[in-house]
Parts: structure tokens; sequence; C-alpha cells
């Protein structure tokens, strides 16, 4: 991975390549499921239902903020391809 042993304040994850970005995934969706299996079971035992839906809440509000940006970006990648095919290929 392209990470230096520093900390960058102005560190961007565009700046990762692309197989160090599916590395960062990977780990991302791990610590989701680890908060969803291991964490949230013991927020609910001890503040209640509904903290742990306060909790689910806001990881669902921020979700969808992201998925907004995702389709935004798709939906410009499907015009670019449109009006040029060529558009479409993997760079490596």
């Amino acid at each position: 991975m392209e990470a230096s042993r520093t900390f960058a304040p102005d560190f961007q994850l565009r700046r990762l390549s692309r197989r160090s970005l599916a590395v960062l995934a990977r780990e991302y969706q791990l610590a989701a499921h680890l908060q969803d299996r291991a964490a949230m079971p013991q927020v609910r035992l001890r503040w209640g239902g509904s903290a742990m839906r306060e909790i689910a809440i806001a990881e669902w509000m921020a979700a969808i903020n992201l998925q907004k940006e995702s389709r935004s970006a798709l939906a410009c990648a499907n015009a670019t391809i449109a009006a040029d095919p060529r558009a479409c290929r993997h760079p490596e």
C-alpha cells in the first residue's frame, strides 16, 4: 500500500492506486461488519434499542450521501460513454 509512516493531514484517497483502494475497501467492509455484529448488540444491551436505532439511522444517513455521489458519478460516466464509447476503456 502507498501509505507513509507519518501522518499526512492533506492525504486524499484519490492518491491511492486501484489495488490499494480495493484493499482499503475490504478493511472498511470488515470494520462495518464488526461494528454491526459485535458493537451494536453491546450498545443495545447497555443503552437500549433507541440508542442502537439512532446509531443505525446515522450510519444510513451517511451512506445515502455516498450513494448520491456514486450515482452522480455513474450518470456522468454513462453520459461520457454515450458520447464517446472509447471512454469506457479500463485505464492501466
